[in-house]
């Protein structure tokens, strides 16, 4: 037996390092105020753990185990000091584990500071750019100082727990009652921020700070998009984009085809953006119901850039690739989130996991085929 986990295909980025000491919490009274019951101290010795795991079976007492739900996942399991044994973080928040470590501390100095550009990881092997706007601060909801619903908790008198970084995305404009206007980053590490990658072309083709792609929508535009339909048989309508876009698209999208897409013959894309040949089609897709594949709507010979600019609960957005693999495109938390998709793959709409047959909605998707 290897004393171990293996290592994941893609791995979460987690806070904490094996060997980092942290205090952790051991039973429910830890997330009641004054937050100080309910810790022991200890130092992480593994990550990514599963109840099922051979090494974490050979450590955790049996009774604990069989008390919980087959494969359940830990973030981290610790060891405590003084020999009182192993115990889970079941989760990698400050509600389960904090960091005690100097690195850690609220005035420790950060890699980047305010203004700086960044990429910020928002999914599997996804980066987006955005701009530091603060450093080691609170953020509701985060550990300690709130309620459960992410109010200020006003019993609460000691320090708050605060996150490496908050973020302005590259493309939008701050706004503080817009959450989709700020990126959390729990961590100052690489698995959660690093230094804009320098992919050919990136210094021309930069995204502008000012660049809004999809303005949120708003409840009486969301009335227009189905009143729109009202009088069609089809499920999709095409709005073709004004070629006046095609520049500020092509400065928002080409650095992203550029890091993604595989396999790119860069010269010939570089070529084809000096000529302005690419974007080849610009166009807006609303979709209220399933599509078949391929729901791009466009030859492309690079790849294409799909935007969200609404998103709905009940429908998903599908990728197949080369090898006929069906996975589901993830586009984050909100509107204005890019993905790219290779030539070869296809795409289209379908009904969501659990979304019953009878729900409406609208979704909205803009595409740029190069």
């Amino acid at each position: 037996m290897v004393l171990g986990p293996p290592a994941p295909s893609i791995e979460r980025p987690q806070r904490f390092d094996v060997g980092d000491e942290v205090d952790v919490a051991i039973d429910g009274t830890s997330v009641a105020y004054p937050y100080d019951k309910g810790w022991k101290r200890g130092v992480v010795l593994f990550k990514h753990c599963s109840a099922d795991d051979d090494y974490v079976r050979a450590l955790l007492p049996r009774s604990y185990l069989q008390a919980l739900p087959p494969d359940m996942g830990f973030a981290y399991l610790v060891k405590l000091h003084g020999d009182e044994g192993h115990t889970p973080a079941h989760f990698d928040d400050p509600d389960f584990i904090r960091g005690v470590d100097a690195k850690y501390a609220r005035d420790a100095p950060t890699r980047f500071r305010p203004g700086d550009s960044v990429e910020c990881q928002i999914g599997p092997d996804e980066w987006h750019r955005g701009v530091v706007r603060e450093c080691r601060v609170p953020y509701p909801g985060w550990g300690r100082g709130w309620t459960p619903d992410g109010d200020v908790d006003s019993q609460h008198k000691g320090p708050k727990d605060t996150v490496a970084y908050l973020v302005t995305p590259a493309g939008v404009y701050h706004e503080s009652d817009d959450p989709m206007s700020t990126i959390m980053v729990p961590g100052d590490r690489d698995c959660f921020v690093r230094a804009p990658s320098a992919a050919d072309g990136d210094d021309e083709y930069s995204i502008p700070a000012t660049f809004q792609p999809n303005p949120a929508v708003t409840d009486e535009q969301h009335e227009e998009l189905h009143r729109a339909f009202s009088d069609r048989q089809s499920n999709v309508i095409e709005v073709p984009l004004r070629e006046v876009y095609a520049e500020d698209l092509t400065r928002y999208c080409a650095p992203q085809i550029k890091r993604t897409v595989r396999p790119l013959d860069v010269d010939a894309f570089d070529a084809a953006l000096a000529a302005k040949t690419v974007p080849s089609k610009l166009v807006t897709m609303m979709f209220k119901g399933e599509t078949p594949w391929d729901a791009r709507y466009g030859d492309t010979t690079f790849g294409t850039c799909m935007t969200m600019v609404k998103k709905s609960p009940c429908f998903d957005v599908l990728l197949k690739d080369e090898k006929g693999e069906v996975t589901t495109v993830y586009f984050g938390d909100g509107c204005g989130v890019m993905r790219t998709v290779n030539p070869g793959e296809q795409v289209r709409v379908a009904r969501a996991d659990g979304a019953a047959a009878d729900d409406e909605d609208v979704l909205v998707v803009s595409f740029a085929a190069f």
